[in-house]
């Protein structure tokens, strides 16, 4: 079968948190669709600020296990997405939360 007659599909499901105090929801919101080990996909800059270590932190408080990502760049090549799917896998995390900007979505 040729790549191009290969169809797949698959599922993500997606909140998206906004607000003041928005941050301490993520926890629960993740443990409400079913996770139990997250990747914090962010930049340098917000986790050398402190931001990310914020975000597990409500993560660890709702009973999940969290780890930090903080390889993306603005623009992301397909080098900053890799780097993300590395870490999620080699930490065998079955759920993400993106903190930052459109660049941590996008890696």
């Amino acid at each position: 079968m040729a790549l191009a007659d290969q169809v797949y599909g698959f599922f993500i499901p997606s909140v998206t948190l906004l607000g003041l105090g928005a941050s301490k929801e993520a926890g629960e919101q993740a443990k409400a669709l079913g996770a139990t080990k997250l990747l914090i996909v962010t930049d340098a800059g917000l986790a050398k600020l402190g931001v990310a270590d914020t975000i597990k932190g409500y993560v660890t408080a709702a009973g999940l296990d969290a780890v930090i990502y903080d390889g993306a760049e603005p623009n992301p090549t397909d080098k900053n997405v890799a780097g993300g799917v590395e870490a999620y896998k080699a930490n065998k995390c079955d759920g993400i939360i993106s903190l930052g900007g459109g660049s941590s979505h996008d890696c």
